[in-house]
């Protein structure tokens, strides 16, 4: 692939150091488990039944919730209940093994640990409201001189009641008589309701050589619901509108009003090693261009290799039953490997 077509990579490379370079946060919680032992931790986050937490040595650990007895921290947490409520408080250590108090405006409750589903620490610093997953993967294959390489990037930058998330992710094969490239960037809004009801808005550039499509850009403002959220499955399904603005290959721009459909599903295996199953549906219907659908799918594997670290594999499906180029296929798919760092 020639050399420009990397040009970005340097800076990906950085994006993904950073996380190893931001100053350490002191560790003020407090894990305790059903043998007696315990951990003095900067609690990240819980979600899909482990806690991802910091330790003294500056290494990261994930935790199993069901081993966890006690829970005690200063910082203020998002605490999300497998019955879709929410509060904000501080959690110390219950009356018995299993157990939290939880403290929220002034008062206390005393609850099951395994009524938790979800801890997001509320921390000050901007820094330490940084989320999220750098991916990255390469192939070469000598007989057709084809070389492949694809990344995805998700930063999320969290407070209390919204959520900002900025997605980038790159497919691109390339050899001596073609050069195909799968591609977005974006980001999303997200503000969080009542009994784990959200609203997104969000806007997204695309290009898709198989499908047409040399430039789409996409304002999308929708409307959810995750019905299922524990500790082994979460569900979430939302709808809304879409502007469509494309131009194709021949330079031709359209736009087009949409409504779109979204079903995501997350699995999560606690087996060794970890697992973690994640797909989504994604199909819109036009209504300013009678008869056209598109349709966006993903399933996905990641296998955790040691801590943060994970071996993912993605198979992913489009189709367009109108492509804004009239030569160009009406389906796309492909599969990919990498590696996956979660910070």
């Amino acid at each position: 692939m020639p050399i420009q077509n990397f040009k970005n990579i340097g800076l990906l490379f950085a994006m993904f150091l950073l996380p190893f370079m931001v100053k350490a946060n002191p560790k003020t919680d407090t894990i305790t488990f059903y043998n007696g032992e315990h951990i003095r931790c900067e609690i990240k986050s819980l979600t899909m039944g482990k806690i991802s937490a910091k330790t003294v040595n500056f290494s990261t650990v994930s935790i199993k919730f069901e081993k966890v007895a006690y829970i005690e921290s200063p910082i203020i947490f998002e605490i999300t209940f497998s019955n879709h409520s929410k509060i904000f408080g501080k959690l110390s250590k219950g009356p018995k093994p299993g157990t939290a108090t939880i403290n929220y405006n002034n008062i206390e409750m005393t609850v099951s640990l395994m009524t938790i589903v979800a801890l997001h620490p509320i921390r000050q610093k901007f820094i330490q409201r940084i989320t999220g997953n750098f991916d990255l993967g390469f192939s070469y294959i000598k007989g057709t001189n084809n070389l492949q390489f694809n990344y995805d990037l998700t930063v999320n930058y969290r407070k209390r009641k919204v959520k900002h998330q900025i997605k980038a992710n790159s497919i691109i094969s390339d050899n001596e008589s073609s050069r195909t490239v799968n591609q977005e960037a974006g980001y999303t809004f997200t503000r969080f309701l009542k009994k784990d009801h959200f609203t997104n808005a969000s806007i997204f550039w695309q290009e898709n050589t198989e499908l047409g499509i040399q430039n789409r850009i996409m304002l999308i403002a929708s409307y959810g619901i995750s019905p299922i959220r524990n500790n082994l499955n979460v569900l979430a399904v939302s709808g809304g509108l879409v502007s469509n603005t494309e131009q194709s290959q021949s330079d031709t721009l359209s736009t087009n009003i949409e409504v779109s459909l979204k079903v995501g599903y997350d699995l999560f295996s606690f087996s060794n090693p970890d697992i973690i199953i994640s797909t989504y549906v994604s199909p819109f219907f036009s209504l300013t261009d009678f008869g056209r659908f598109r349709f966006a799918s993903q399933f996905q594997v990641k296998w955790e290799i040691f801590n943060d670290f994970y071996f993912k594999t993605t198979y992913y499906y489009n189709a367009d039953t109108k492509p804004p180029t009239s030569t160009a296929s009406t389906f796309d798919w492909g599969l990919t490997i990498g590696i996956s760092y979660t910070f």
